[in-house]
């Protein structure tokens, strides 16, 4: 009797951790991946934000990038790559072609539904504060939203948003 009754505990143990590893590994993918290697901008999104008002949209398709445009990810860090500006604390923000290729280094963690990027060597942003969160568009593509907030020439108050929507697609 008591073989029997072992038995019934040691199968009821088994089966019950095999029903948490199963829930364990459906939870863990659902949880986007990043896939190391180089991802080509294939659109860019700028847009002013007043409040809940939008003042101001544009989007760029890819016919406005080059191959100097990508992001590239590798164990934590990530590359941005641009031939390109944006100046956040005009009204208007245009991409404008530089003619001489930006190279920025970030550090990159997953913290709840999104990767944030931050600098591993943070300098004075004379322009305000920006924040960068990468989130997953579909199986290839991501995007790196970016929010600068400028602060006015008195330093009181902040001047409306400005917002990029940066899309990154895995060739």
């Amino acid at each position: 009797m008591k073989l029997y009754i072992s038995l019934i505990i040691i199968g009821t143990a088994v089966f019950f951790s095999i029903s948490c590893k199963k829930e364990n590994k459906q939870t863990t993918a659902a949880i986007p991946e990043l896939y190391g290697g180089k991802y080509q901008e294939t659109k860019l999104r700028i847009y002013k934000v007043d409040g809940a008002t939008i003042i101001s949209d544009t989007t760029y398709d890819s016919s406005a990038f080059s191959t100097d445009d990508f992001a590239k990810f590798i164990s934590g860090t990530a590359y941005v790559s641009a031939d390109y500006s944006d100046d956040p604390r005009v009204t208007t923000p245009r991409l404008a072609k530089t003619g001489t290729v930006n190279l920025e280094l970030y550090d990159y963690s997953f913290q709840t539904s999104a990767y944030v990027l931050s600098n591993p060597q943070p300098t004075l942003n004379p322009g305000g504060i920006y924040t960068d969160t990468l989130r997953s568009a579909d199986s290839k593509t991501w995007i790196l939203h970016t929010v600068y907030i400028s602060a006015n020439p008195t330093m009181t108050a902040f001047v409306p948003e400005t917002v990029t929507d940066a899309y990154y697609t895995m060739p």
